[in-house]
């Protein structure tokens, strides 16, 4: 079953699907009896070569242990090259139909399959690719044109052709001179050889810049608004405390004021008492001289004396009540 693999798979890859086989089942000896399930993994190996039915004949006739004629050899490589020539047509025809670009050098690093749409985004001649042509030729063409960028033409061709050398994948942005954003991505095939996609993300980076600067517009304009609302916040807490200040003053000059009407009301009071005593005595003495007979000029200076006295001592009893009513003392009536 080892040559049957290699026979119509390569050696390469025969080597892949028996190895592949032997870690799943933990197997040593790959020549080992073959047991039915790995005959069914052999032909479901040869059925992307061969097709279904080829391998099915051909895995039954190699496990019987028939040997086969020329004719039926001749018949299974017909049948394989018809489902090559399928599977190769159904690759081509995938590849036309895709929107990314895509190009396939061989391990000689020689073109040997692309797309038409690969074709269209570089806008190459009419007739410029071919199979086998050198990428080394294909990327100094496009040097030339300015698509790798500034720099030397020799040092850009011979930077990219070692990537392809050492078959190191890639990823990379490149902006063309008319504006367009091509996404590269390079990755290396397991026989040699190197398949590149470009897909055109020009769209994309338009959104993504406008959306960057939506985002710097909605930043500047939160900054701006909080840098505001902090400068209203300033303002309200300077009115606030300027009111706190206004206040304190207000009950400060309400208790002095307070304070002094206390004092004042204390000294009605004790003022007017005492000045009624002797205002009251001099009454007595006038009352006492008012017994004796007096001329009439003498008799007029007397009864002004005595009204004076009298309004002096209504005054100052009016000011005692004041005091009294002040100081909580007395009830107005």
């Amino acid at each position: 079953f080892k040559i049957l693999l290699q026979t119509f798979l390569g050696i390469q890859r025969s080597q892949q699907v028996l190895a592949h086989y032997a870690l799943a089942h933990h197997l040593s000896d790959n020549n080992a009896h073959p047991e039915p399930e790995f005959i069914a993994y052999c032909e479901r190996a040869l059925t992307g070569v061969l097709g279904a039915s080829s391998a099915q004949a051909l895995i039954h006739t190699v496990s019987s242990g028939k040997r086969m004629a020329f004719e039926e050899v001749v018949n299974f490589f017909d049948e394989t090259t018809q489902a090559l020539q399928f599977n190769q047509n159904l690759l081509f025809t995938s590849l036309e139909n895709l929107s990314h670009g895509i190009s396939v050098v061989d391990k000689d690093l020689k073109l040997v399959a692309w797309n038409k749409r690969y074709s269209e985004m570089f806008g190459y001649p009419e007739g410029f690719l071919e199979v086998g042509q050198p990428i080394e030729d294909i990327i100094r063409y496009n040097a030339n044109r300015g698509e790798c960028g500034p720099g030397e033409i020799e040092r850009q061709v011979e930077k990219r052709v070692q990537h392809l050398k050492y078959g190191s994948s890639h990823h990379f942005i490149r902006h063309r001179r008319n504006g367009q954003v091509y996404e590269m991505i390079g990755n290396p095939l397991p026989d040699g050889g190197f398949v590149t996609s470009f897909s055109d993300i020009t769209n994309h980076i338009s959104t993504q810049n406008a959306l960057e600067e939506v985002n710097m517009d909605l930043e500047n304009r939160i900054e701006a608004r909080t840098q505001e609302v902090q400068t209203i916040n300033r303002d309200l807490q300077a009115q606030i405390d300027s009111r706190v200040q206004t206040e304190q003053a207000l009950t400060l000059a309400k208790r002095e004021a307070e304070q002094a009407n206390d004092s004042k009301t204390r000294f009605l009071a004790l003022a007017s008492h005492d000045i009624l005593q002797p205002l009251n005595a001099a009454r007595l003495y006038l009352a006492a001289i008012d017994e004796k007979q007096l001329d009439s000029t003498n008799q007029n200076s007397f009864e002004k004396l005595g009204d004076s006295l009298d309004s002096t001592v209504h005054l100052m009893s009016a000011l005692l009540e004041i005091a009294k009513l002040e100081q909580g003392a007395m009830t107005p009536t």
